[in-house]
């Protein structure tokens, strides 16, 4: 080694040597120097501003944008095909359907999309009434295809209208069935049949009635006759009285005739006696002969008066006889009368009878069956034909048939172009969610920030795709872009909220009085403190809302939190107050951010 180096290596050792000394004389400190550098600093304490803050608490989910407003489309089932039905033109997934649109095709026949809040149930066509035949025709209307009144009839203007629909699709409308046809065709046999016994029917009515009439005149000439009997027999009556008034004169006349001729006949006897006893004196011969002569004489004059007396009473018994005699035109009157009686009962019968059958026939369904038909045959819509749905256009989200499939239940689902979100939310987060709330949804990664409302919620677990624990919730976004479709978002959902700025204090300000009062302890700018009680409100992000009982706090006041002592913070132990208590992915937050906390006092 040379002399340079040894010298330059004692220079350092020397150097090094007083840097070793003046290190060991910094470690070396005397204990009241140690004492005061670890004794705490004065005690102080930490306040924060007063605020005004928009307070929310929220829950936050994850969520999966689609196309919102899905609807599954079905089909309804029409009465007028017989065959099954089998899809030979299945609908196209992504395509857009618009009023007046083809989506498929049914056993070679088109389905046409129309807007409509009534879903098809039946077929339509001629002669059909009501909601669905109006919903039918406002579609049309709203294609440029004239109906007429959209008054709910579906008349041959609707028929016109129909087929032009079918025509500018480019398909042959629905014309009648041959059920129909054939169904046709026998109520025009069975109207033919009708008409012919109704007119026969008339024919019968008429000449019942003829008869009728007939009867009612036999028995008004029977009527007459029967007054014009008893006209004659009036007359008959008046004469037989005549003659046996005639009678009993003839026999008074005869009976003193009778008692004439009888005293003359004892007279005339008297003398032939009185002649043969020769009183006074003796007849002659010729007196003798005269007297008996006279006596028969007399005899018979009372023979013949006897008779006439006889025949005079004989007289009497025949006019009294014929009196009593029914008169011939009396009695025949009288018949002809009672058999024009019943033959006017059984000729009303007969009318009775005829006018019920022609009631009856000309009620009979066949009479107006055939006009029925005729009204009901033309174009038709079958209810396999036609989709009403309430809003359009959509698009078809999902194809569930394709073609050669047999229609049954679902054939596609649909949504419309806005988008949805849907997510899933635990039992105790759906609880606190409610339709119609606040949503912010956000993506980092896409730099997406966009507000929404929940339109759903689930009322059970495990629907709409939900696992079978959480609740399906859907959001409506608000002017969301379409590239979203099928992105995981971030939704904060609302689930309380002031409504407003509203005065905050930190949670830890907030203390409990003796007497059981929230109270915050308010720092003046000389650092004096006093109490000032306060209501609390929703608590949010570590604030509070606070309404003033007792004092006065405004915006700025600094308020005490907590302490620092010994070196040590410690904050204050704040009372419980009407927070929404969010559990699992629930946050609060607090809309407005305030200034940090501060240290006052010392230290």
């Amino acid at each position: 080694m040379g002399r340079n180096a040894v010298v330059g290596a004692g220079f350092g050792l020397v150097i090094a040597a007083a840097g070793a000394g003046w290190i060991g004389g910094r470690q070396i400190t005397s204990p009241s120097e140690v004492a005061a550098r670890t004794a705490p600093p004065p005690a102080s304490v930490i306040v924060a501003p007063v605020e005004q803050r928009t307070l929310a608490s929220e829950v936050v989910v994850r969520g999966t944008v689609r196309y919102g407003a899905a609807r599954a489309v079905t089909l309804a089932t029409s009465g007028l095909k017989k065959a099954q039905d089998i899809v030979t033109v299945a609908s196209t997934r992504g395509a857009d359907l618009a009023e007046g649109g083809v989506v498929m095709a049914v056993s070679g026949r088109p389905v046409f999309v129309l807007r409509g809040d009534r879903p098809g149930y039946r077929d339509l066509g001629p002669g059909a009434n009501g909601a669905d035949v109006e919903q039918l025709e406002q579609a049309l209307l709203r294609l440029g295809f004239d109906p007429g009144p959209a008054d709910g009839t579906y008349d041959g203007r609707t028929s016109a209208a129909v087929s032009a629909m079918y025509a500018g699709a480019g398909w042959t409308p629905f014309g009648p069935t041959d059920e129909q046809t054939q169904a046709m065709r026998a109520a025009q046999a069975d109207d033919f049949t009708a008409r012919t016994d109704l007119a026969g029917q008339h024919e019968a009515v008429d000449a019942a009635r003829g008869l009728l009439a007939n009867a009612h005149d036999r028995a008004d000439r029977a009527a007459r006759a029967i007054a014009a009997a008893a006209a004659g027999d009036a007359a008959s009556a008046a004469k037989s009285e005549h003659e046996r008034l005639v009678a009993v004169a003839d026999i008074a006349t005869r009976t003193a005739a009778l008692d004439a001729a009888l005293d003359a006949e004892g007279l005339a006897k008297t003398a032939v006696d009185e002649a043969g006893a020769g009183v006074p004196v003796v007849p002659t011969k010729l007196e003798l002969a005269t007297a008996l002569a006279a006596a028969k004489q007399a005899t018979r004059a009372v023979a013949t008066a006897r008779t006439d007396l006889a025949a005079a009473q004989g007289g009497l018994n025949a006019v009294a006889a014929a009196a009593t005699q029914p008169d011939a035109a009396s009695t025949e009157a009288a018949s002809e009368l009672a058999v024009a009686d019943a033959e006017v009962v059984r000729s009303q019968q007969a009318v009775d009878a005829a006018e019920h059958k022609l009631d009856l026939y000309g009620h009979r369904p066949a009479a107006g069956a055939l006009d029925q038909l005729t009204a009901r045959l033309g174009v038709q819509v079958p209810a396999d034909e036609v989709v009403f749905l309430p809003d359009l256009p959509v698009r078809v989200d999902i194809v569930k048939l394709t073609a050669g499939d047999p229609l049954a239940g679902p054939f596609i689902t649909v949504t419309n172009s806005r988008l949805a979100v849907d997510g899933a939310l635990s039992l105790d987060d759906a609880r606190l969610v409610r339709v119609g709330a606040a949503v912010a949804i956000s993506d980092a990664d896409l730099g997406i920030k966009l507000t929404g409302t929940v339109t759903a919620l689930a009322t059970s677990p495990g629907t709409d795709g939900a696992e079978p624990q959480r609740f399906h919730v859907a959001v409506a976004p608000n002017d969301a872009p379409t590239s979203l479709v099928g992105a995981s978002v971030v939704m904060s959902v609302t689930v309380n909220s002031t409504a407003g700025a509203v005065l905050s204090v930190p949670v830890s300000a907030l203390s409990v009085a003796a007497d059981g009062a929230s109270r915050v302890q308010v720092q003046a700018p000389d650092r004096t403190t006093s109490y000032v009680t306060v209501t609390p409100g929703l608590s949010a992000g570590g604030f509070v809302a606070v309404t003033v009982s007792t004092g006065n706090l405004r915006v700025g006041d600094l308020v005490v939190v907590g302490e620092r002592t010994g070196g040590s913070l410690s904050t204050k132990t704040s009372v419980g107050s009407n927070t929404s208590a969010a559990t699992g992915s629930t946050t609060s937050t607090a809309s407005a951010s305030g200034p940090s906390t501060t240290s006052t006092g010392g230290g």
